[in-house]
Order: C-alpha cells, then sequence, then structure tokens
C-alpha cells in the first residue's frame, strides 16, 4: 500500500451535510424550525409577508436546503385562517401558491361577523389547491348561539339564518375539494341547523367532535363563563392535537 492510500484510508473526506441520509438530516432541521406551532395567517400585515419573513439564515445555504426545511416550515406546523376577515385574502397573498401547496395541517375558524359580514363567495381556485394537499382539516362552525343586545338588534333566529346563508356556499366549496384520505373535523357546538348543511356538504368520513380550541370559541368546560376561567387574559389554547 503507498503512503498516499494509507493516509487516504486513515483520514476519509469529511461527509458534506446532502451527503447525509434525509432521515438524519430532518431530524437536524427539527432542532432549528419551528415546528407544531400555530400560524394565524391574518396576523401579518400587508407587506409582510410569511415567506418574506422566513427568507435567511440556512435557507439561503442551498436551493436543496431551503426546500427541505420549507417542507418542515409548511408541512409540520398548524395554519388557522378566519373566513370572516379577509382571511381567504391573506391566504393568497402572505403565502406563494408553492408554500401553500406545502401545508398539510389547517384550521378553519367560522364565526358570526355580526353587522359585518363580507357578501362575498368563497374563493374556489383557493380551495382546491389547499384542501387536496391537507393531512388533517379542523372546521368550527361557530353558529350564533346569543342575540346580540342594541336597539333594533336582529334577533337571533334572523343573526342565525344570515349565518347559515353566509357559510352554505363555502361547506358547498370545501365538500368539492376534500378527498377521501383527508382527515376532516368538525365542531359545530352540537347545532342543529350547522349540522344539517355540514352532513349534506362534507363527506359523510367527516368526524363531529369537539376540540380544545373549540371549547375556547365556544366557552365550553372548562372555558366557561361559570368555570372562572375568564377572570384572567388569556390568548387561547394552541393544541397540536386539535388537528
Amino acid at each position: 500500500m503507498s503512503l498516499v492510500t494509507a493516509t487516504r484510508a486513515q483520514n476519509p473526506m469529511p461527509t458534506g451535510f446532502l451527503d447525509l441520509p434525509y432521515e438524519l438530516r430532518h431530524r437536524i432541521y427539527c432542532h432549528c424550525i419551528p415546528r407544531r406551532k400555530q400560524v394565524d395567517v391574518q396576523l401579518l400585515f400587508p407587506g409582510l409577508s410569511y415567506d418574506s419573513y422566513m427568507e435567511g439564515g440556512f435557507l439561503r445555504l442551498s436551493k436543496q436546503i431551503a426546500e427541505e426545511c420549507l417542507d418542515i416550515l409548511y408541512g409540520e406546523n398548524i395554519f388557522r385562517l378566519c373566513l370572516n376577515g379577509k382571511g381567504e385574502y391573506y391566504m393568497r397573498n402572505n403565502f406563494t401558491e408553492k408554500n401553500r401547496h406545502r401545508m398539510r395541517y389547517l384550521i378553519v375558524t367560522a364565526d358570526p361577523a355580526g353587522v359585518s359580514y363580507e357578501r362575498s363567495t368563497p374563493d374556489d381556485s383557493l380551495w382546491a389547491t389547499i384542501l387536496p394537499r391537507l393531512k388533517c382539516l379542523l372546521l368550527i362552525a361557530e353558529q350564533p348561539i346569543q342575540a346580540r343586545r342594541y336597539y333594533d338588534a336582529p334577533t337571533l333566529r334572523q343573526d342565525i339564518d344570515t349565518w347559515l346563508a353566509w357559510i352554505r356556499p363555502y361547506l358547498e366549496s370545501f365538500g368539492q375539494h376534500i378527498p377521501e384520505p383527508l382527515s376532516v373535523t368538525v365542531d359545530d357546538d352540537d347545532r342543529k341547523e350547522t349540522r344539517e348543511l355540514v352532513q349534506k356538504y362534507l363527506p359523510p368520513s367527516c368526524r363531529l367532535k369537539r376540540s380544545a380550541l373549540g371549547d375556547f370559541l365556544f366557552r365550553r368546560g372548562r372555558f366557561s363563563i361559570e368555570s372562572g376561567y375568564w377572570d384572567d387574559c388569556y390568548d387561547g389554547p394552541t393544541s397540536s392535537q386539535d388537528v
């Protein structure tokens, strides 16, 4: 054996990061990238997108590393969208189409908007690109449960009818784009009118189940008024078990 060969045998060439098995690279990424966090798509200001915010650091090391990191960043965090308040607008404008395709976990809340309902139709093309790629979807359908208390306010029955007319096209759109393998959970607080629409438009595989976030929004259980929980200031539960 020559001296050069012997030296190479004793000092093998260092292995580059991309030469490591992906499973090992994934474990390393998980120490550097936030995971299992809840991201509210509507808390970002116009011009400050989630995509531009995350462009930096090791995402610029190489194209392959950036792609693998983005798959984790979008595929292993939970994104939350409120149908009222321009939720679809922020989802479309704060994230590139490619990164929306990476999303795997989504929470959609449909809360009463009072007098501020936006008479808009669902962004069907947006849902057509998001829903088929998800692993889990949680829909919290917040049918109005209490009449508003101001002069000449609508009755509770009127509020419910307005809300049902508003959410119907969204459920219809979702039902058209939800694939069979997608795990869908709906928390409707056991409201009869909402459940009828859910069962009409969403796939039979859809699960009707109470969730931790739904408990908070509907003020049920440990979040009820009687529990005394609301005596303290709290931003609400963030649980990856919901989806």
